[in-house]
């Protein structure tokens, strides 16, 4: 079985937390932790089971960011749709999507396939497909 979800706005990478960020959070982790929010709610509006840490499972990860502001059309014309090598890593990203739809456990997840990618028309957003193995 597969899952499609997408969470839309800017995709945004797990940060590097510190005890500190229990009581003085800084605006990454709220901005992060506001992502990982949007991202459980659209887990659960795509009926994601319940029960999802036993069976091996599959997920692969497109992240689609937005030109800057300082691009002009032309740049951002070219660039539509090309990979994105920019800063965050695509390590980061990967976390912040495992921890945020697997957060008790991801020792099952036997694949995992990150991709960045520049704004194709549709907008900033991250795209998840998670497929099940059952026997």
């Amino acid at each position: 079985m597969t899952w499609e979800i997408t969470v839309l706005g800017t995709p945004v990478p797990k940060p590097r937390m510190t005890r500190q960020d229990r009581w003085k959070q800084r605006p990454i982790v709220l901005k992060y932790w506001d992502w990982a929010k949007r991202a459980m709610q659209a887990a659960e509006a795509a009926q994601l089971p319940e029960e999802r840490n036993s069976e091996p499972i599959s997920v692969q990860v497109k992240a689609f960011f937005g030109f800057p502001k300082t691009y002009g059309k032309r740049k951002c014309a070219t660039l539509s749709g090309q990979p994105h090598t920019l800063r965050p890593d695509v390590d980061n990203l990967g976390k912040a999507v495992m921890d945020s739809l697997f957060p008790k456990e991801d020792s099952h997840i036997h694949r995992l396939l990150v991709e960045k990618q520049w704004d194709d028309g549709a907008g900033a957003r991250v795209e998840i497909s998670i497929q099940f193995y059952y026997e």
